[in-house]
């Protein structure tokens, strides 16, 4: 994977989405519980970018486990890759997950004293 899509996905998720996520979720509500649910969301992203990095074995149709050609399912002929151009699934979901994690960890922090 190239260094400088990673670090973009990083740069706009994490740092640009997550921040703007979070600032909007706090001036709307002013809620610490919605800081946190946000939080946690943030983390069921990064499990779920996670899962889709790692590979999942399908039900082979003979009835057992393993894995299945491409030739099997009649797939032969669509494309293969990220479907986001440059950035796959994972690497989005992975980034804004850290994203919302982290902003929602400062906005509770800094503004504990105003939330409700």
């Amino acid at each position: 994977m190239n260094l400088r899509a990673v670090l973009a996905a990083v740069a706009v998720y994490t740092g640009l989405a997550g921040a703007v996520t979070v600032a909007s979720v706090y001036y709307a509500t002013h809620s610490g519980l919605f800081l946190l649910v946000t939080g946690a969301v943030g983390l069921l992203l990064v499990v779920l970018g996670a899962a889709d990095s790692s590979a999942v074995s399908t039900t082979n149709p003979a009835g057992g486990m393993g894995e299945v050609s491409t030739e099997e399912m009649g797939l032969q002929d669509l494309p293969v890759g990220p479907t986001l151009g440059t950035q796959n699934t994972y690497l989005v979901l992975v980034s804004y997950g850290v994203g919302l994690f982290l902003w929602s960890g400062v906005a509770v922090a800094f503004f504990r004293s105003g939330l409700h």
